[in-house]
């Protein structure tokens, strides 16, 4: 028998009323007719319209819209709230798929594992490419290789990649093994052993997909000392400068619970969000835990295929969700019915698998309060790749900050040293941050002849941050680290500031002066840290020069084919503009919305 719509009461009509326009507005933002967002749902359009009005839809059909629609998260879908982080979006995951052309099937990041790999990238495989193309193979294989470059270029070049070999080889990081299968079509894999780390009492582990993966596994070996460890998942965007806004409760799958199983911790991410970092923390109990202390919740560790004798075995996707958190308050199916107001068929339904209606998720929602509504739906397959309208708006709300313009002009001496002025212009923070905002940045390796960056807030005096600090950091690799800190009153309302680095490197002026073998052109590139609305690569020249072809370029930040780049250029459309002043010697890329992980450079040929 199969349980019947819950009768709502004129709160839940009111929210799904309001959810109805959250569709509505979803689906024009993507710019589709109900007809076409019906056609990729693979629903009708009476079902759209209906949810348009305020149906009290399905989980299943809830699930298509989070496949289908970029601005959507759980959350929105089940709850009133005007402004939360998005999910990890299946659309924007099937859109980098495009950019990239090849997809993972699944990576694993170890710690602690004695003989195994500490990384392990599985399944390698084109998308839109062909991997038996040697120049579409190598971009792949450099953009998940984590090493020496040049050491795997250099055995590529010597044609040693070829079907059915593997590649083996030592360098500063580590050990490397990259597998070509016989058959393209089964995929590559590649492995890396680095040397055994102690693993502290207390730590991280963490990866940041920088291409598109199926699935993420994060693996760390604790032994005995697991029993007394608390652990969470912990995600954030941005790197660690941006760690404060912990997106793990937000991000799908949202509060993903940290297993045990033995000695080991283990968290897996389907579809995991690109240019996030994701981590598994853990540290020694104790009465005063940092995560408490933080504001952070705490995981319980639950130890893998554990069970109660007093119940059956456990279901897969919803219906195990709902039977974990049930039995997790001491509920039977008649008690949490009696407590939901519903009948216990309705209850026993949905932990056999029936498809219940939103109103009945809500409920379970308001009874179950640890459960959250991120643990309701699952990653999938994409339906459609976000458009770049949707990817921009997707990281502004993920990151909750955005600036006005970011720009990078280089400034070229006769003798060829440069430069280079920074200019942020009103960056605000889209949420509160108790803690105020901290931005890192890159910055070149001091020495006696290169003097320190410049730093200092710009506009009004009066709209200075009083608090504005700076800090010089320095890596253990020796990569030199600048942090600017602002006050959260101050980022709410807008911050800008300059970078200017003196002698930032030194550019050939003539062909002549291009060692023999290398293409006589220069450039520079420019990547957004955050989300800006205008984005400026800029160069002046000295006023007797003007090189000879001046050309701009998109590419991702990892390696891909040209046809490729040549997508996402297509992809920014009207976008970009490429300007040339040559009464000022100077030439400008400016770009509308910047995508997170695209680098926009400038390129020129030597006279």
């Amino acid at each position: 028998m199969s349980s019947q719509p819950v009768m709502l009461e004129p709160s839940q009509d009111a929210v799904l009323r309001w959810r109805g326009q959250v569709l509505r507005d979803a689906r024009e933002r993507a710019g589709l007719t109900q007809r076409e967002l019906a056609r990729v749902m693979s629903v009708s359009r009476a079902t759209v319209a209906e949810a348009e009005l305020g149906a009290d839809l399905r989980h299943s059909t809830l699930q298509r819209y989070l496949d289908t629609l970029v601005s959507l998260s759980p959350r929105r879908l089940l709850l009133p709230s005007e402004s939360e982080p998005p999910t990890t979006s299946a659309p924007v995951w099937g859109c980098w798929r495009e950019v990239a052309g090849f997809v993972v099937s699944r990576v694993r990041r170890r710690l602690g594992s004695g003989d195994e790999p500490d990384l392990e990238v599985e399944g390698i495989r084109s998308f839109g490419g062909d991997l038996a193309d040697p120049t579409h193979r190598r971009s792949v294989m450099q953009a998940v290789f984590r090493g020496d470059r040049a050491v795997l270029a250099s055995r590529c070049r010597a044609d040693e990649d070829q079907p059915g070999t593997k590649l083996e080889f030592d360098d500063a990081t580590g050990r490397h093994e990259l597998v070509l299968p016989s058959d393209w079509q089964d995929g590559l894999s590649y492995r890396k052993w680095s040397p055994d780390p102690v693993v502290p009492d207390e730590g991280t582990l963490a990866f940041t997909p920088g291409y598109p993966v199926e699935l993420l596994e994060l693996r760390v070996q604790l032994g005995e000392r697991i029993d007394e460890a608390e652990a969470r998942y912990r995600a954030w965007p941005g790197g660690p400068a941006l760690r404060e806004q912990d997106l793990a409760d937000f991000l799908r799958p949202g509060g993903t619970e940290v297993r045990r199983n033995g000695g080991e911790l283990e968290i897996d991410l389907s579809y995991p969000q690109l240019f996030v970092t994701h981590e598994i923390a853990w540290k020694p109990e104790d009465e005063e835990s940092e995560f408490q202390s933080e504001g952070l919740r705490a995981v319980e560790l639950h130890s893998v295929g554990e069970e109660t004798e007093s119940e059956p075995e456990e279901p897969s996707g919803l219906a195990g969700v709902i039977r974990r958190a049930r039995v997790h308050v001491g509920l039977s199916q008649r008690g949490l019915a009696g407590r939901l107001g519903v009948s216990p068929t309705t209850v026993h339904n949905t932990e056999l698998g029936k498809d219940p209606r939103s109103s009945t998720l809500q409920l379970y929602l308001r009874e179950l309060q640890h459960l959250s509504p991120e643990e309701l739906f699952s990653g999938s397959e994409p339906e459609r790749s976000a458009t770049h309208r949707e990817l921009w708006e997707h990281y502004r709300q993920l990151y909750g900050m955005e600036a006005e313009e970011e720009s990078k002009e280089l400034i070229l001496a006769e003798d060829g040293w440069a430069e280079a002025l920074y200019t942020t212009r009103r960056l605000r923070s889209l949420v509160d941050r108790r803690q105020g905002l901290q931005i890192s940045y890159a910055s070149a390796p001091l020495d006696a002849s290169a003097p320190p960056d410049e730093i200092e807030q710009e506009g009004p005096e009066e709209e200075w941050d009083d608090e504005f600090r700076t800090r010089f950091l320095r890596r253990p690799d020796g990569q030199a680290i600048h942090q600017l800190s602002f006050s959260n009153e101050a980022t709410r309302r807008g911050v800008s500031y300059t970078r200017r680095v003196s002698q930032a490197s030194r550019f050939a002026m003539k062909a002549r002066d291009v060692p023999e073998g290398r293409n006589a052109t220069e450039g520079q590139s420019f990547a957004a840290a955050f989300p800006v609305r205008r984005l400026v690569v800029a160069a002046s020249f000295p006023k007797t020069y003007w090189p000879r072809k001046i050309t701009a370029r998109v590419t991702p930040t990892f390696p891909v084919g040209p046809e490729h780049d040549e997508e996402l250029a297509r992809m920014h459309g009207q976008r970009l503009q490429l300007r040339r002043y040559r009464r000022q010697r100077r030439i400008v890329l400016s770009v509308e919305e910047p995508l997170i992980g695209v680098q926009y450079a400038l390129t020129w040929s030597l006279p």
